[in-house]
């Protein structure tokens, strides 16, 4: 299996879970872990990669209102799962981008 054919196979399969992803409850309790156990002031940028359906950017977003948040997944589907709940809590400081993490731009949380 070449590359690309590895990258549309993981695109795919988590295409396919987006809408039931977060019915796992363990992925909200170890962003909310993640987050606790940072030492982070919640100032600045912050760039989320894989972010899947966004618990970690969400939450940090909840925390830190003026942080600013690039959350970047591979997957569409996951994607347009954490763009409805960042929509539900009505919070405008992330940008959810489709982008390949291997493929970071220069400045990615920009």
């Amino acid at each position: 299996m070449n590359d690309l054919e590895r990258k549309n196979r993981i695109q795919s399969t988590f295409n396919d879970v987006a809408a039931r992803y977060d019915r796992n409850r363990f992925f909200p309790i170890s962003a909310r872990n993640l987050l606790d156990c940072a030492a982070f002031s919640g100032e600045g940028k912050m760039l989320d990669v894989c972010t899947g359906t966004g618990n970690v950017a969400l939450l940090a977003a909840q925390r830190w209102p003026d942080l600013k948040i690039k959350a970047i997944d591979l997957s569409k589907g996951m994607l347009a799962e954490a763009e409805k709940k960042a929509a539900t809590l009505k919070l405008k400081n992330i940008d959810f981008v489709f982008q390949d993490a291997e493929k970071l731009k220069e400045d990615p949380a920009s």
